[in-house]
Formats: structure tokens, sequence, C-alpha cells
């Protein structure tokens, strides 16, 4: 019972199990497995600089992947765009952050056609 109503608030479907199934159950309920005040002061300090450097020195073929329902601003999708040439974006419609579960399939299309044209000679 707890686990479905963990699965709901985790937005349901596949990622939203896959999300609930992490947590351990505890006197106090589900929780995660983790300090979630070291797991906040983790992801603070990855965007405490940003990589817009790093992203424009990237000169291979890249593929981007972005959930439809995704958290991704657009106006980043865009710039992330604009500043490096060499990346392809695909967006998956139907999904979220976790693409890999909300949409396995047309994730493995994208990834396969990326391979193939990067892999064909007149790409």
């Amino acid at each position: 019972m707890f686990a479905t109503a963990a699965a709901a608030y985790f937005g349901g479907g596949t990622a939203g199990e896959a999300w609930a199934a992490g947590l351990e159950q505890t006197p106090a309920g589900l929780v995660p497995p983790f300090e979630l005040e070291a797991r906040q002061d983790g992801i603070a300090a990855v965007h405490a600089q940003t990589r817009w450097a790093e992203w424009r020195a990237i000169a291979l073929p890249t593929l981007r992947v972005k959930g439809e329902r995704g958290f991704l601003p657009q106006a980043e999708a865009d710039q992330m765009s604009a500043t490096n040439p060499n990346a392809r974006m695909v967006v998956i419609e139907d999904a979220g952050h976790d693409v890999h579960l909300d949409a396995t399939e047309q994730l493995a299309i994208a990834i396969s056609t990326f391979i193939e044209r990067a892999q064909s000679p007149t790409a």
C-alpha cells in the first residue's frame, strides 16, 4: 500500500515505481537509503558553477535527450543547441526526466538512429 502511494507521489508509471522501489521501509515509513542533507549538498556542489566552456569544447557528435515533460528549461536547451553545433537534441514525447524509464523503446530508437547516422560516411 505504501509503495503504491509512493509510486503515485513520484509521478506514477515505471519511473514512479522505480523511485518508490529505492525507498526503505522503516518504523517511520518509507525513507530514502541516503542522508537527504548529503544528497542536497552534493547536488548543490554540482550546480555551483556553470559548465558552458566544457560544453562548447565537446567536438564529437553528441546526443542530448530531453523528456518532453522533463524539468530542463527550454531556454537552457536552446542555449545548449546554440553553443555546440556538434550536439543533436531529441525530445522524447510523454517522457519526464527519467526518459530511460518512461519511454525505453523510444530512447533505444533515438540512440540507435544517432549511432547509425554518426557511423555513416555521409553523416
